[in-house]
Parts: structure tokens; C-alpha cells; sequence
């Protein structure tokens, strides 16, 4: 599995952002897009189960059947700030190809503050695996880093994508199987 990293942090507006990452998994685009769809799964390859250590889910109420466009969900994520509440709607779902969904939520801290993404993961047949690439969008109501634009890179260039890269490396693995 080989990770590439993809448009880190560009500040398109203010408390606007993008970034995105990509991985390499010897899993098919099916493979993939099936533990996607799983919504429960969610909360083992995105915490501590592989890795994801900085930021991570901790747990999540969604349907038992696969995700299809309206299916809603809740989780609840741990970040060093505070935990975040989230509420999220699929508002794409093609088979074997593109996953998305958007978010809103509230991190529990004070004063708390309120963000919306959006989470899209593409699959593409790469060889014998696929292709996995992870764009997010996100807009928070609390400037992060008003202080200096130096800790403002390093979140967004450095900390977020590791967060980015650590998600796709347990989905990559999940969706791969037991070794």
C-alpha cells in the first residue's frame, strides 16, 4: 500500500479549506467500496483499530445495511481539542466507484464551534487493487489558527493529511482482509 498526498490545507476562503490524500490497496474497488458503504466499519478503520491516533472516531449510530444516498448517521470524534458531535447525510453512493458524504457538527469545548464537511472518496481499478483517493472540504465557524499563519500550515499541511493518510491506510488494510 503507497500513499500519495494530494492539495494539503489550500485556504480557499476564509475558515475555508481543502485537502485530500490517496493510497495504493491490493483490495478491489468493490472491496473497497463495500466496507465504505458499511457504515459500522467506519469507526474501526477511522480509530484506534489501525492507528489513527491524533484524530479518530469513537463511536457511530448508523443502519445496519449498506449506506445508499440519504442514509443518515451519527458519530461522535476525538481530536486534543475537545470531542467532535457529528451528523451526516450520503449524498453520493455509486458502486464500486464514489463514496460521499457531508457533515455537520459541534465540537464540545468552550465556547463550542461548529464545522461542516464534505468527505468523498474515489476508487479507481489500479492492477490488481485500487486506487483510493480522499477529498474533504470543510468549513469551521471558529477561525482555527488565528494566531500565527505558521501553526496554520502545519495543521493543515502536516497534521490533517497524516490524519487523511492514517484513515485510508485501516480502510486500505480492512478492505484488503486479514493478512
Amino acid at each position: 500500500m503507497s500513499t500519495t498526498l494530494l492539495v494539503r490545507g489550500k485556504r480557499k476562503f476564509r475558515d475555508g479549506f481543502t485537502g485530500g490524500a490517496s493510497v495504493h490497496s491490493a483490495a478491489s474497488p468493490q472491496a473497497v467500496y463495500d466496507v465504505l458503504a458499511n457504515l459500522r466499519t467506519h469507526v474501526v478503520w477511522g480509530g484506534k483499530a489501525y492507528g489513527a491516533k491524533l484524530q479518530h472516531l469513537l463511536a457511530i449510530d448508523c443502519p445496519f445495511e449498506p449506506a445508499t444516498v440519504g442514509t443518515e448517521f451519527r458519530s461522535v470524534g476525538y481530536t486534543s481539542h475537545g470531542a467532535w458531535h457529528d451528523q451526516s447525510t450520503v449524498t453520493e453512493a455509486t458502486p464500486w466507484s464514489l463514496f460521499e458524504f457531508v457533515t455537520r457538527g459541534t465540537m464540545q469545548s468552550d465556547p463550542p464551534f461548529h464545522g461542516s464537511w464534505v468527505h468523498r472518496y474515489e476508487i479507481e481499478p489500479d492492477g490488481g487493487g485500487s486506487t483510493v483517493t480522499y477529498h474533504c472540504r470543510w468549513q469551521l465557524t471558529k477561525v482555527i489558527a488565528d494566531g500565527p499563519r505558521l501553526r496554520r500550515s502545519v495543521f493543515c499541511d502536516l497534521i490533517l493529511p497524516m490524519v487523511w493518510e492514517a484513515g485510508l491506510r485501516g480502510l486500505a488494510a480492512m478492505a484488503e482482509g486479514p493478512p
